[in-house]
């Protein structure tokens, strides 16, 4: 809980006479809970309506909005969605503690930082983690993984386990192909829960500063994902598949081995990738297509 004042002042407002009016959990428009904060980003016909019966106080706005007279709080902002992540993530997330659960196993050769929050049952190879990094319940970190500054691996994860590779000889026998590189895990990555990523045969398998990972996702060795790539649930990366800046991913996509998805790129949901992905296209489909605008 925080008060209303405290939210003023991040937008740099003047104060009024709600000054110590205590504000509740944001909550969404409809039904709204009374004095909670909520917003609206997108115009239509039935806004000044949702402003006057929902119980919530203030109602951050796109300035693109017009509203008469209101007897709420209206704060009108450029993008109030993201204004709104801002002050849940600043007022009301909740705070991990730094603790290193007791039943969680940690290799004597492990180079941890300040301020590290580590489960209960979580294994940690000989790896190096950043500082303000929290790794979930039940994670496993192999040898040879390093996770950078402000990260967060999910719980149920495995970072840095054997990839898939093996190859037949002439007389179909299987060899094993050893895999000797690591993973290296940039600055302000999400890895969300239940994921795998995979070391590298001989280099790294490498996730770059500010990409977001959700749960259930497999990434194979080798694999590189450029900065602020956005991963939603259940991607299958085959072997290394290169990835560029800001590109988009959507649910239950597979992507061939050895393919490249250029900067900026959006993947369709359920989409086979097989070929090569052009920056700044948009594919879709199995196989996957690039969509014609």
């Amino acid at each position: 809980m925080t008060q209303l004042y405290e939210i003023l002042e991040y937008f740099k407002l003047k104060k009024s006479g709600y000054i110590n009016q205590k504000i509740e959990k944001p909550s969404s428009i409809l039904p709204g809970k009374k004095n909670s904060l909520s917003f609206i980003d997108k115009e239509d016909n039935e806004i000044e309506k949702k402003i006057e019966t929902t119980r919530s106080l203030i109602i951050l706005i796109s300035k693109k909005i017009r509203i008469k007279n209101s007897k709420k709080i209206l704060i009108k902002l450029e993008n109030p969605k993201i204004e709104f992540c801002k002050i849940l993530e600043l007022f009301f997330a909740e705070k991990k503690k730094n603790i290193i659960q007791s039943s969680c196993f940690i290799d004597r050769e492990a180079i941890l930082s300040k301020n590290i929050h580590i489960g209960s049952f979580s294994y940690v190879g000989k790896a190096k983690i950043g500082k303000n990094v929290i790794i979930g319940s039940n994670v496993t970190i192999h040898d040879n993984v390093e996770i950078g500054d402000n990260s967060e691996i999910g719980s149920g994860s495995v970072i840095g386990s054997e990839g898939f590779g093996f190859l037949r000889k002439h007389d179909l026998e299987i060899i094993k192909f050893p895999h000797v590189g690591g993973v290296k895990i940039g600055k302000n990555v999400r890895v969300g829960s239940n994921n795998s990523i995979d070391r590298g045969t001989l280099e790294n398998t490498i996730i770059c500063d500010d990409v977001k990972i959700d749960n259930n996702v497999h990434i194979a060795h080798n694999c590189i994902i450029d900065k602020r790539t956005l991963i939603t649930a259940g991607v299958i990366f085959s072997g290394s598949v290169k990835v560029g800046k800001n590109v988009w991913i959507g649910t239950g996509t597979v992507i061939k081995d050895h393919v490249y998805i250029g900067d900026n790129a959006l993947i369709g949901v359920g989409s086979v990738v097989i070929n090569n992905v052009e920056k700044n296209d948009i594919v879709f489909g199995v196989p996957a297509k690039k969509k014609k605008l």
